[in-house]
């Protein structure tokens, strides 16, 4: 019996202590000032909005002489015919050259939409702010580039999602047709290597 007071004491206690953690908790819910960070958050290059690419270069083609044609196979699959044919070594194509760089988009034309757009994104901490304000950089980034570049990409969003529709219409009414294959392979004159074993 004489434990009880010990207890209320220690229950009246917990109580305090939640109640008082609470009310930390609801007075630091404020809005965060924005973190200085060393570059402002923008988006480079264009954003895709459904606009189609131009078309890739044409793939490097090669013809097989009938004469270098050692066997030849095809079968039927899928509405479409698949011809298999070994051939005699070739040279293999150069390979393609690579996509161009894409650049920063021009700072003084960036200044100029930033200016133009309004209604901004925040965020609220609730609890104890961290204590290097350097990990809110990357957060404040993402609320910079959707405050700063809103309408670029509410239009690129809703120009993919034109697209889309308009594809999946395209295609449901004129379904592809599936394309025959011919796939061309050879043996090397030399085996390759086994594992493990000398070059």
């Amino acid at each position: 019996m004489k434990a009880v007071p010990f207890v209320l004491v220690a229950i009246m206690t917990c109580s305090a202590s939640v109640r008082s953690q609470v009310m930390d908790a609801a007075t630091i819910r404020e809005p965060v000032a924005p973190v200085a960070s060393p570059t402002t958050a923008c988006i480079l290059g264009d954003l895709p909005d459904g606009t189609p690419p131009p078309p890739p270069p044409p793939k490097p083609t090669f013809v097989v002489a009938a004469k270098d044609i050692l066997t030849t196979t095809t079968q039927q699959q899928g509405g479409r015919t698949i011809t298999i044919r070994r051939i005699k070594p070739i040279a293999l194509p150069p390979p393609p050259e690579p996509a161009p760089v894409q650049t920063a988009l021009d700072q003084d034309a960036l200044q100029e939409d930033l200016a133009e757009t309004g209604g901004t994104a925040t965020f609220t901490l609730i609890g104890q702010p961290p204590a290097d304000p350097e990990v809110l950089v990357p957060i404040q980034a993402l609320h910079d580039i959707y405050n700063n570049e809103f309408a670029r990409l509410k239009a690129a969003y809703e120009g993919r999602e034109r697209a889309q529709l308009q594809r999946e219409a395209e295609l449901k009414a004129n379904p592809p047709r599936p394309k025959n294959i011919t796939i061309n392979y050879w043996r090397t004159e030399r085996p390759a290597p086994a594992k493990g074993g000398a070059k």
